[in-house]
């Protein structure tokens, strides 16, 4: 991600081209069966997101990476979630807990596949 956007801002004039990165659904679902980490790490860098622990693998916390943002003058912290796989609703009730724990102003829930209703309906809830 820091490579790429580098060699973009440095060298303008250069057209880049990247192998191996998901350029469509499917291929980004292949990603996600893969490797999920491999799959996050993607994901995140779609938004210009820091990956939370510096890509190491390591236990569950929850956090996928973290995004900065300037709100009014005053930078404010949302904590990503990426999901590959299959989701639920206690994912989303999930990170919501992270986002209280880390005192993160917002939560953004990244997934391949559509939201359920149930994901739907707890998302209105925390609106």
């Amino acid at each position: 991600m820091m490579i790429r956007w580098r060699l973009q801002s440095d060298y303008s004039d250069v057209e880049l081209k990247v192998i191996g990165e998901p350029v469509d659904l499917s291929c980004a679902n292949a990603l996600a069966d893969q490797n999920k980490y491999q799959f996050q790490w993607w994901a995140l860098s779609l938004i210009d997101t820091r990956p939370y622990g510096d890509k190491k693998k390591g236990a569950e916390t929850g956090i996928g990476g973290y995004y900065y943002f300037n709100d009014g003058g005053k930078t404010k912290k949302a904590i990503v979630s990426v999901k590959g796989g299959h989701v639920t609703v206690s994912q989303i009730r999930d990170l919501n807990s992270v986002v209280e724990r880390e005192k993160a102003d917002m939560g953004f829930f990244i997934t391949l596949n559509n939201p359920t209703g149930p994901m739907k309906e707890e998302q209105k809830m925390l609106s």
